[in-house]
């Protein structure tokens, strides 16, 4: 599988039927990893959407992405505001506060308004760090499980944007 093949699963609405395939094969070598973990940042709420069963998204990242293997963290993101009051955290968190301040402020504040949120998690509750595509574009995107979260507090909101 290729990152075309990840694409070309969105496209077709695939991740439901993709997923139950994909957990039923070994863990994948590093190539397929760094691939679906490129795929992850780029349309990770696609497939978040399409699956629409957070457990079972957890347990897919866990087998498809490369293992965290450091200690507790303190980590941030920029929700969407109905989305955080609806406790449907995304998974995406980084360490760099105002990496998260841009997503709350923008992408993620649309309609109703975004929210800077931060959250003390144990190295269980961290599926994984950073990869190489995610450092290439300066966000440090930690992949989390924030049902296993020690604690997610609201530390700043921001208005909406169109």
């Amino acid at each position: 599988m290729t990152l075309d093949d990840f694409r070309e699963t969105t496209k077709t609405g695939g991740w439901g039927s993709r997923t139950l395939v994909l957990l039923s094969n070994p863990k994948p070598q590093s190539a397929l990893a760094e691939q679906f973990g490129t795929y992850w940042i780029e349309g990770g709420h696609n497939i978040r959407e399409q699956i629409a069963d957070d457990h079972l998204l957890v347990c897919l990242l866990r087998h498809m992405l490369p293992a965290y293997s450091g200690g507790a963290l303190t980590l941030f993101r920029g929700e969407n505001i109905e989305r955080w009051k609806a406790g449907k955290i995304g998974m995406a968190w980084t360490a760099d506060i105002e990496v998260a301040k841009m997503f709350g402020q923008g992408l993620n504040s649309v309609s109703s308004g975004g929210v800077l949120l931060r959250g003390l998690f144990e190295a269980a509750a961290i599926i994984s760090p950073p990869n190489a595509h995610s450092c290439y574009l300066g966000e440090g995107q930690y992949t989390i499980d924030p049902s296993s979260s020690v604690a997610i507090t609201a530390v700043e909101t921001f208005p909406p944007t169109l």
